[in-house]
């Protein structure tokens, strides 16, 4: 126990300045159990980090830990949680990469219903919601998704300026004004530019070159396909490289030819099959879909078009090839 306690000091005081970004004000809640969830490398472990940093720094009541820890592969998250509250009072644990420990749902369930004085932040995959109903944590848990960074953010971070968020109806209705008060930005197409190839994820920030982004992208993507998707659902290992075949006949059609059949054809894949393994892409974070207004089976039948989630995996992609 002591040395997660240890680690998580010395993560709270490696800790940078961080760019506060106003999602972080909708993720707080005074729920009992919350979930950050989001796809890889969208900055869930940097919240949960600068919210303790920001509410608990010097407040031995908080913890976090992550559960690819090796210090799980001989203990338990229950037992932590026990030890915490009993030597520590502990009010508050955060698990980070709960979708990487063995059995996280039951002990989840088990933390929750045992130890009612104890707040839970856990974060994970955007998988994670497709089996929170697993041991009745539906009614127990609130998940919170974490969307990537918006262009007005990526703005600020670039210029150290203010950007006012407006909603579509004010757009619309005020539109010309709006756009006349953004275009006297410097560099602002520039910006856009380069929004597009490697904003919309944290990690820009960390690199000085577009390069050590797409390989950062890059590992992004491998790591969904042949980590994620594999550890979530029971897929036969012959079954993976489907998955960048997919992303790859995607990246390389045009945008607006791209739907299931298509897919299928090209693959010479059975319809049903594809349609599993677009949705498995798509809760890794690696796929979206333009649906037209239908639910359940009857949706994915008609999903209009399938694209890659962002453009900056088109950009990592290409660089790779």
């Amino acid at each position: 126990m002591d040395i997660l306690i240890e680690d998580y000091r010395r993560l709270l005081n490696d800790l940078g300045k961080i760019y506060q970004r106003k999602i972080y004000q909708t993720l707080e809640s005074d729920h009992r159990i919350i979930g950050i969830v989001g796809p890889r490398g969208i900055g869930k472990t940097t919240y949960i980090l600068n919210y303790l940093k920001d509410n608990y720094f010097n407040n031995p009541q908080a913890l976090y830990v992550s559960a690819d820890d090796l210090y799980f592969s001989e203990n338990k998250l229950l037992e932590v949680a026990r030890e915490f509250i009993d030597h520590y009072d502990g009010r508050l644990l955060c698990i980070d990469e709960i979708h990487k420990y063995p059995n996280w749902g039951q002990e989840l369930k088990n933390i929750y219903d045992k130890y009612k004085s104890l707040k839970i932040i856990f974060s994970g995959s955007s998988s994670i919601d497709l089996i929170r109903e697993k041991y009745d944590l539906s009614r127990r848990a609130i998940l919170k998704h974490m969307p990537g960074i918006s262009f007005r953010e990526f703005l600020e971070i670039k210029t150290d300026q203010k950007f006012s968020i407006f909603s579509l109806g004010e757009i619309i209705e005020n539109g010309m004004n709006i756009s006349t008060d953004l275009a006297s930005t410097p560099k602002l197409i520039g910006w856009f530019n380069e929004y597009l190839k490697v904003g919309y994820y944290p990690i820009f920030n960390s690199y000085n070159e577009h390069d050590d982004v797409y390989h950062a992208l890059i590992g992004i993507i491998e790591k969904g396909i042949y980590i994620d998707i594999p550890s979530y659902y029971k897929i036969k290992s012959s079954t993976i490289p489907i998955f960048k075949k997919i992303l790859n006949f995607i990246y390389s059609s045009p945008p607006s030819s791209i739907n299931v059949n298509k897919i299928a054809k090209s693959l010479k894949k059975d319809h049903s099959d594809v349609t599993r393994y677009l949705e498995m892409l798509r809760d890794s974070g690696l796929l979206r879909f333009l649906l037209i207004d239908k639910t359940g089976h009857a949706m994915m039948r008609n999903t209009e078009k399938v694209f890659l989630n962002n453009t900056n995996l088109f950009y990592a992609m290409e660089y790779e090839l």
